[in-house]
């Protein structure tokens, strides 16, 4: 069994320890927005066979779209992007997030 190493400021005081932000404290803050269920997926890839075999099997998952286009893209939509709103990530990462 692998431990991962454990590296963490000494805290002086629970009241302390309860104010001190966590590594993942950015995307608890992020998603803290409401959104509660990844409901699709769309892939798109500038370099695909869109009727090959294994593509077609990806396609054929419910709420995951695997399309060809012109640059490599993901897609998350979380509620059905019932909030209307967008973040678009590009030019940094090739990531929409739709909520």
């Amino acid at each position: 069994m692998v431990y991962p190493e454990i590296d963490a400021p000494i805290v002086e005081s629970f009241d302390k320890l309860e104010k001190f932000p966590s590594e993942d404290n950015f995307w608890k803050t992020f998603f803290s927005n409401g959104a509660k269920n990844l409901t699709k997926i769309v892939i798109t890839s500038n370099d695909l066979d869109v009727n090959s075999e294994t593509i077609k099997a990806l396609n054929s998952i419910e709420n995951l779209a695997v399309r060809k286009g012109e640059s490599h893209l993901m897609e998350f939509y979380f509620d059905d992007n019932k909030q209307g709103e967008t973040y678009d990530l590009r030019p940094e990462l090739p990531l929409i997030i739709h909520l």
